[in-house]
C-alpha cells in the first residue's frame, strides 16, 4: 500500500505547478495563495487537482483497485498529502521535523554510539548535502 502512494506521490507532486516560488505566489497575492491561506500553496493545489481528477467517475475503478476500503483510502490520502506537502523546501518548521524522525530512524554513528540528538553532525544534513541539497 505504502509503495502505491509513493509512486502516487512522486506522479503528482508538481502537477498544476505554474513554476512559481510559493514565496512569490504569496508575496504577489496570488489567487492559488489566498486559496490556500499563503501555506504550501503550490503542493496544496497539486493535492487538490491530484485528488478532484481522482474523484472523477473515469477513475474509479482505479480508485477501487488502490484503496478499496474506506480505512484504505484514508490511509491512501493522508500518506500521499504528508509525502507531498514535505516537498514544499521554503517551510522550515516541516524541514525540520523531517530531518529530525530521519534522525531516529537512521542515526550517523557517532548517536548509535550515545553521542545523540541530531545537530550538525546528523546523518539528515549529510544525506543532503550528498543528495546536492
Amino acid at each position: 500500500r505504502i509503495l502505491f502512494a509513493m509512486v502516487f506521490t512522486a506522479l503528482i507532486h508538481d502537477v498544476g505547478h505554474t513554476g512559481v516560488p510559493n514565496s512569490v505566489l504569496v508575496e504577489e497575492e496570488d489567487e492559488l495563495a489566498i486559496l490556500h491561506n499563503d501555506v504550501c500553496v503550490a503542493e496544496q493545489n497539486s493535492l487538490q487537482v491530484a485528488f478532484s481528477m481522482l474523484q472523477k467517475d473515469e477513475f474509479a475503478q482505479l480508485k477501487r483497485c488502490i484503496c478499496p476500503t474506506p480505512e484504505e483510502r484514508k490511509f491512501f490520502r493522508k500518506n500521499v498529502i504528508c509525502m507531498v506537502m514535505v516537498t514544499d523546501i521554503s517551510d522550515q518548521e516541516r524541514i525540520q521535523i523531517v530531518a529530525s524522525r530521519w534522525n531516529a530512524a537512521f542515526p550517523s554513528e557517532s548517536e548509535e554510539g550515545g553521542g545523540g540528538g541530531g545537530g550538525e553532525d546528523s546523518n539528515f544534513d549529510k544525506k543532503k548535502i550528498t543528495m546536492g541539497n
